[in-house]
C-alpha cells in the first residue's frame, strides 16, 4: 500500500514541482518529509484555486511535511 501511495504522490509532486529528485523525499512511516522545493507557479497557482488577478511567479518551500491517515483496506 505505501509503494502505491508514494508513486502517487511522487506524480503529484512532478506536476507540482519545477524539478525534483528522490533525495528530497524521504518517507518514514505514516510521514512523507520534502525539502527544498521549488514549485511551479502555474500549477500551483491552478490547484489553489487562487483568482486570476493573483499570479504566482515563484513559491520556495524548504520543508514539508505530509502524514498519511491509517488506511483501513
Amino acid at each position: 500500500m505505501e509503494s502505491i501511495l508514494a508513486r502517487a504522490l511522487e506524480y503529484t509532486l512532478k506536476y507540482w514541482l519545477k524539478s525534483f529528485s528522490r533525495d528530497q523525499f524521504k518517507w518514514q512511516g505514516r510521514t512523507v518529509q520534502l525539502s527544498n522545493l521549488d514549485m511551479n507557479g502555474d500549477a500551483l497557482h491552478a490547484s489553489l484555486g487562487l483568482p486570476p488577478a493573483l499570479n504566482v511567479s515563484t513559491a520556495k518551500v524548504g520543508k514539508f511535511e505530509i502524514i498519511v491517515s491509517n488506511s483501513s483496506a
